[in-house]
């Protein structure tokens, strides 16, 4: 998986690992934690191999104690894709973008309903809201 295309990909991640390589703080903010989470990945997981849940976690766990929140972020920006049974991850190839995931363009697929309540307030007590 290719960095972002930022100059400063190399010291923006530095700044969350400690001198041993180990993430030492999670960014906050998305895209930093992208870069940070693109950069793990590809030391992580070959292209096109398939790994289960148990080596996953042993790889995740010389980058950081917990290996849940490291493998959740994974997946939910879209840099791993997991097996509906949850027990095989493999890099996400094709167009889409570290990102851009179903959880951050659930808009695009969304149905919302917009209703328009005539009023709360009924200060004759007919049932019918004041604004007309």
């Amino acid at each position: 998986m290719a960095a972002p295309a930022d100059p400063t990909y190399p010291a923006l991640v530095s700044r969350f690992l400690s001198p041993t390589g180990e993430i030492v703080a999670m960014p906050a903010k998305q895209g930093k934690r992208v870069a940070l989470l693109s950069w793990l990945v590809q030391r992580v997981v070959a292209p096109g191999e398939r790994i289960n849940e148990p080596e996953l976690n042993a790889r995740l766990a010389n980058y950081h104690s917990d290996v849940a929140m490291l493998r959740r972020y994974l997946v939910d920006f879209g840099l791993l894709a997991r097996t509906p049974d949850g027990h095989t991850y493999s890099l996400v190839s094709g167009e889409s973008q570290p990102g851009d995931t179903p959880r951050s363009q659930w808009w695009r697929d969304a149905v919302v309903y917009q209703i328009y309540p005539r009023s709360f307030v009924d200060s004759d007590g007919n049932g019918v809201g004041d604004l007309r």
